[in-house]
């Protein structure tokens, strides 16, 4: 399907993972609303800004018979978050990523996924930083919601009740001016 074939946006070499996968970013979240961007890559008909800005997982496999091979199975984790991708660093527990985004007075953000090694379910967090009585740094970490990346990957590909299907664009979450709709759950 053309989902399978959206390829990366800005894409950066990040690290291994514990678990011997190559995990890269898209250093770069493409504005939703920019429309000259699009054309400028002439991919108005199929471009979509929401595929990117995310971490990516790939795992190498090599055969060495009959003939030697190599296969390469790529796939974004949606789950972990959209954001200039400036770093990912994996914690020891085998579950916990901390991201950091490139962007001047961005996020830093935790992800926690459901099972050991597997980058696609769990929980989002987003660091809010701030002062205790004392002066002293606080962080708190603001919990965004949970999700798969199979879910979040067909939300940007919706049905919209008339089985006609459609991607998710800019205008449904603004309107005119810019605003943040209020007219949508």
């Amino acid at each position: 399907s053309s989902r399978d074939k959206q390829g990366a946006y800005d894409p950066g070499a990040v690290t291994v993972s514990p678990w011997g996968t190559h995990l890269g970013l898209e250093a770069s979240a493409p504005a939703a609303g920019d429309g000259s961007f699009q054309s400028r890559y002439l991919l108005a008909d199929t471009f979509n800004a929401y595929r990117y800005g995310y971490v990516f997982e790939s795992k190498i496999t090599v055969t060495t018979s009959p003939v030697t091979a190599v296969t390469v199975e790529t796939k974004k984790s949606f789950t972990m978050g959209r954001r200039n991708n400036g770093g990912v660093h994996v914690m020891p527990d085998l579950k916990t990523v901390y991201m950091t985004d490139t962007a001047p007075q961005s996020v830093l953000t935790k992800f926690v996924a459901a099972e050991k090694e597997n980058l696609h379910e769990g929980v989002l967090f987003c660091a809010q930083l701030g002062n205790d009585a004392n002066g002293v740094r606080t962080v708190t970490w603001v919990d965004m919601g949970s999700a798969t990346s199979d879910q979040i990957e067909k939300a940007i590909q919706y049905n919209d009740g008339a089985n006609n299907i459609k991607e998710l664009n800019y205008g449904d979450f603004f309107g005119a001016g810019d605003t943040l709709r209020t007219d949508i759950d």
